[in-house]
C-alpha cells in the first residue's frame, strides 16, 4: 500500500519513508543519542570526545580560542596597569625625596672639591640646587668664560696662592644634623635671595680637612660644607672656608 510521507511529502510503501527516514523508531534513537553527546559539558567531556566536538563543530573551537584570548588579555592589560601605577608611584616618592635621593650627602660634598680640582665645570653646577646653579651659569657668561675656564676664574686667588694645577684632597669628616629652625631660616634666606621657594627635608653640615696641593704650596685647610635634601637631592648650599690664613670661598 502506497503512503504518503507527512515529513517529506513523497509516497513510500514500507513502514517508514525511505527518502527521509520519517517513522524509522532506530532513527530517532540515534538522533537523541547525537543530542545528548553535544549537551554534554565540555569540561566534562574526555580528550577524546573534546577532538570529536571540536571536528564535528570547528566553529566552537574558535570562540573557545576567541575566549582565551581575550581572557590572556585581559590578565595582560591588568598587570600593564598594574605595573604603571608602581611606575608612577615610585616616581612620585623619588621626586619627594622618600627613595632613591641621588647622591648621598657625603658623596655631594666630596664631588664638591673633585670638581674644583679636575675643573668640571658641569660636575661643579651639578652639587648645587637650581637657582645657584643658574647664579653661577650667569656670572660665567657675564665674565665671558668658557666652562674650560670658568673655575680656575672663579678660584683665581687659589691659583695665585697654590699654582696653576692646584688640587684638593678632602676628608669628609663629621657631620652635625641642623635643627629645624636653622632650616626654616634658610629656606626664607632664599626665598629672599632668589626668589623661589625650597623645601628642605633635612640639612647637615660636615667638617672638612682637606690638603691643597699646588706647584707653589701645599698647604693643610679647613672647611664646613652645608648640604640640603632639596626636592629629593643632595646639594651643596654653601661651603665656608674656616682657614685662618685663606679668605672664606
Amino acid at each position: 500500500m502506497t503512503k504518503i510521507c507527512k515529513s517529506c511529502g513523497k509516497e513510500y510503501t514500507g513502514e517508514y519513508c525511505e527518502h527521509c527516514g520519517y517513522g524509522d523508531p532506530e532513527l530517532k534513537t540515534k538522533a537523541a543519542d547525537k543530542y545528548k553527546k553535544i549537551q554534554k559539558p565540555l569540561r566534562h567531556m574526555t580528550e577524546e570526545e573534546k577532538a570529536q566536538y571540536y571536528k564535528e563543530h570547528p566553529s566552537a573551537q574558535k570562540n573557545t580560542s576567541h575566549k582565551s584570548g581575550s581572557k590572556a588579555l585581559k590578565i595582560a592589560t591588568l598587570f600593564f596597569c598594574i605595573a604603571l601605577v608602581a611606575v608612577i608611584v615610585l616616581f612620585v616618592l623619588y621626586k619627594r625625596g622618600y627613595i632613591f635621593s641621588g647622591s648621598d650627602k657625603r658623596e655631594v660634598a666630596a664631588k664638591y672639591f673633585e670638581s674644583i680640582s679636575e675643573r668640571d665645570f658641569d660636575k661643579f653646577l651639578s652639587c648645587f640646587p637650581e637657582e645657584l646653579k643658574d647664579t653661577y651659569e650667569k656670572e660665567a657668561d657675564k665674565m665671558g668664560i668658557s666652562d674650560e675656564n670658568a673655575l680656575d676664574t672663579l678660584y683665581a686667588d687659589y691659583r695665585e696662592k697654590y699654582g696653576d694645577n692646584f688640587k684638593f684632597t678632602a676628608n669628609i669628616g663629621k657631620e652635625s644634623k641642623l635643627e629645624e629652625s636653622v632650616i626654616s631660616d634658610y629656606e626664607k634666606e632664599y626665598k629672599s635671595i632668589y626668589d623661589s621657594s625650597i623645601d628642605v627635608k633635612e640639612a647637615s653640615v660636615f667638617s672638612v680637612d682637606a690638603k691643597i696641593t699646588g706647584d707653589k704650596l701645599t698647604e693643610q685647610v679647613y672647611y664646613e660644607v652645608y648640604v640640603a635634601k632639596i626636592d629629593g637631592k643632595w646639594c651643596v648650599v654653601n661651603a665656608a672656608d674656616i682657614s685662618p690664613s685663606i679668605s672664606a670661598q
